[in-house]
C-alpha cells in the first residue's frame, strides 16, 4: 500500500514538472511571437529601421519629458527632391533600392541617441532628443551633405530637402510635426536640395498650408 502512494505522489510530480515546463515553453513562445510582432509592426519593411508608428510613439514620449524638464528637443522631416523619376525612369525596383541606402547612409550620421524612421514614400523624419534649433540646423545639413555626395553602383545620385523645428512649451506631436513639415515645404519652394527651420511657433503664421492630398505642390 505504500509503495502504491510512492507511485501515485512519483507520478503526480513528475505531470506537475511536466505540466510547469510545458506551460513555461507556451509562455516563452507567446512572448517572443508577441514581440516579433511588435517588431513587424514597428519596422517598415522596405528599408528594416523605424516606421511611423515607431516615430510617434517615441515623439509621444520625448514631447512630455521635454515639457517636464525642459529640455529641448527638434525633428528633421526631409524629403527626397524628385524622386518620382527616379522610380519613372529606373524603376521601382531601383528606386526602393535608393529609399534603402539613403536610410543606411543617414543612420550613420546621428547620436545613438536619436531615431531615424521612414515617414512613408520618400518622407524620413529624425527625431532628435536634447537638441535645440541650432543643432538640428548643423543636424539637418549634415544629412542633406551625406544624401547628396553618397553613391553606390548604378543606383542614380539623389538630393534631399529638409525642414526642422524645435519642441515648444505647449507643442503636441501633431503641432511639432505640423511645423517641421511646413518648414520642408518651404525647402522645397525655395529650390530644393537645402535645409529651413520652421518659422513660428504654436499658433503664429505659418509659411504655406499643410500639406494635404490632391492639394498642388511643387514638384518634388
Amino acid at each position: 500500500m505504500w509503495l502504491l502512494r510512492m507511485h501515485v505522489f512519483m507520478g503526480a510530480v513528475i505531470a506537475l514538472i511536466y505540466t510547469s515546463s510545458y506551460l513555461k515553453d507556451q509562455l516563452l513562445r507567446q512572448r517572443e511571437m508577441a514581440e516579433a510582432m511588435h517588431r513587424l509592426a514597428h519596422t517598415d519593411q522596405l528599408t528594416g529601421g523605424a516606421n511611423r508608428r515607431e516615430l510617434y510613439s517615441e515623439l509621444q514620449k520625448e514631447t512630455v519629458k521635454s515639457e517636464r524638464y525642459e529640455r529641448p528637443l527638434s525633428i528633421i522631416f526631409f524629403d527626397l527632391d524628385n524622386f518620382k523619376s527616379v522610380n519613372d525612369t529606373y524603376g521601382h525596383d531601383c528606386g526602393d533600392g535608393v529609399l534603402r541606402e539613403v536610410v543606411e547612409a543617414t543612420e550613420r550620421v546621428p547620436r545613438n541617441t536619436d531615431r531615424l524612421c521612414r515617414w512613408g514614400g520618400e518622407e524620413f523624419v529624425v527625431l532628435a532628443p536634447e537638441t535645440d534649433l541650432q543643432d538640428a540646423s548643423r543636424l539637418a545639413e549634415r544629412l542633406r551633405t551625406e544624401i547628396a555626395n553618397h553613391r553606390s553602383g548604378s543606383a542614380p545620385a539623389v538630393t534631399a530637402s529638409l525642414g526642422f523645428a524645435q519642441y515648444e512649451a505647449g507643442d503636441t506631436p501633431e503641432t511639432l510635426i505640423k511645423r517641421a513639415d511646413q518648414a520642408l515645404y518651404k525647402a522645397k519652394i525655395l529650390g530644393r536640395n537645402r535645409s529651413e527651420p520652421a518659422d513660428w511657433g504654436i499658433g503664429g503664421p505659418i509659411f504655406a498650408p499643410t500639406r494635404t492630398e490632391g492639394r498642388s505642390e511643387p514638384s518634388v
